[in-house]
């Protein structure tokens, strides 16, 4: 069926539509739908604390708090977004939860990829970039008891039809750093990279169907690692990390399971670091080129 554009870039989710039209065998039901929320995951928390079954898929057309890493805000425009979350109850231990944001990168990767062609990266540890700018956030949260895992939510967050003009308000902010409230020009849409409107249903119907896909696979013992390795923004490319007040320069060579990034630095280490303690930048201009190749 072709739909007017005017009609795609305005149309709310039907949940009986989204219903009738997934592909997914275990993933994307029940449906809980909200015009307005504060976050999807923060209610996909809450419907897991009370016993809410695997595959619940909580979707809204906007929210009032959303976040991303670090706390950090996602603001976007209501109703242009994607904006959902999977409750997901899989037996895994700690070290292989990453796991899951790695394959919800790759399910949207390769949504955009399907529906429009383009050819988007995944810049570390849970970002989706197309042209060097952020058209998608993940946020995958859980809960152990010791070393069993309860449940997990993946979280994820789409800039669809969101127009030229609101990209200013539809970018990642903190409180504690008012310096990423609001950064002109680093964040972009798929209406505005592919030059026309785009259906939110059919592209959560295919990030589903490839999660889904990658979410059997992970449960089989399998890793989606080598193929989020090559899909990775930062690459072979030199960069600057921050952690724990020291600025590290170094060549992104590496990539743990666990989702730790390993960087090739000036003295010939090589040295990994985890997103929950440092934060990743490009090489700051007129550095020394002095990094190892990378493997």
């Amino acid at each position: 069926m072709v739909v007017g554009a005017d009609k795609v870039e305005d149309e709310l989710l039907s949940p009986a539509a989204l219903l009738a039209g997934m592909p997914t065998r275990r993933l994307g039901r029940p449906i809980v739908y909200h015009r307005v929320i504060d976050s999807t995951n923060e209610e996909a928390r809450r419907l897991a604390a009370a016993g809410g079954p695997e595959g619940t898929l909580v979707i809204a057309e906007h929210q009032t708090a959303g976040r991303g890493r670090r706390g950090r805000q996602w603001v976007a425009p209501a109703g242009r977004c994607l904006l959902f979350s999977l409750l997901l109850r899989p037996a895994l231990p700690p070290e292989r939860l990453f796991a899951l944001t790695m394959a919800a990168g790759l399910a949207v990767r390769g949504a955009i990829m399907d529906q429009l062609g383009l050819a988007p990266a995944l810049k570390w540890p849970n970002d989706v970039y197309i042209a060097g700018r952020k058209a998608a956030g993940i946020l995958v949260e859980s809960a152990f008891a010791g070393r069993e895992l309860e449940f997990a939510v993946v979280g994820i967050g789409v800039n669809v039809n969101v127009r030229p003009e609101e990209l200013a308000g539809a970018v990642l902010g903190s409180a504690a750093d008012p310096t990423l409230r609001r950064l002109p020009g680093t964040a972009t849409s798929l209406m505005v990279e592919a030059g026309r409107p785009v259906s939110r249903s059919a592209l959560l119907w295919d990030i589903l169907r490839h999660f889904e896909r990658w979410y059997e696979r992970i449960l089989a013992g399998e890793s989606p690692l080598e193929e989020w390795k090559g899909a990775l923004l930062e690459w072979g490319q030199e960069v600057e990390i921050e952690a724990g007040g020291e600025r590290i320069l170094g060549r992104v060579v590496d990539a743990a399971a666990d989702g730790a990034l390993g960087l090739a630095l000036p003295d010939g280490q090589l040295r990994y670091f985890y997103a929950g303690e440092a934060s990743l930048r490009p090489r700051p201009a007129g550095a020394e080129d002095n990094l190892p190749e990378s493997a």
